[in-house]
């Protein structure tokens, strides 16, 4: 008996330290991807061409446009893709996300882009409505070398 007790033990330690291991993992790479991020956005702050874009849509996941529509679009700094699909966020355990679309006027080739970002409920600025028709302006960083590398920054919520 003590034999058996002795090796569900050790099996219980061994499932522990795995997923202690795997969440130190998780954590150092989480912020990893952070710290890329950060140093992108310095750069293009230091190195970045500056234009005006206009918000064209703010919409959440879930919302009644997309319903049983998949959206895939390259993030603000041209990396992952993120989803839009029609899912209720109410039902959700996580917070709602929001999905900002503007389009701007790249200055040196005349060119239109869209620029996209998804925020938090706190960083959303408390102007910009989900579903509204109303545009603002917004201010967009652009890699000079590849107009798909940008950042869009958004004003401050008070």
């Amino acid at each position: 008996m003590s034999g058996n007790l002795l090796l569900i033990i050790s099996i219980l330690g061994l499932i522990v330290l795995v997923v202690l291991v795997l969440t130190i993992l998780l954590y150092f790479y989480v912020k990893r991807q952070g710290d890329r991020r950060a140093r992108e956005v310095d750069w293009l702050r230091k190195n970045g061409t500056r234009i005006t874009a206009y918000v064209m849509d703010v919409s959440t996941r879930g919302d009644r446009r997309t319903s049983g529509s998949v959206d895939f679009a390259l993030d603000e700094l041209g990396g992952a893709s993120y989803a839009q699909t029609n899912l209720d966020y109410r039902a959700s355990v996580t917070p709602p996300s929001y999905h900002i679309v503007a389009k701007g006027m790249y200055p040196q080739t005349h060119e239109y882009y869209t620029f996209k970002r998804t925020v938090s409920r706190d960083e959303l600025p408390e102007h910009y409505t989900p579903g509204s028709d109303v545009s603002f302006e917004v201010s967009v960083l652009i890699d000079p070398k590849n107009p798909k590398r940008y950042y869009m920054e958004l004003p401050r919520s008070s």
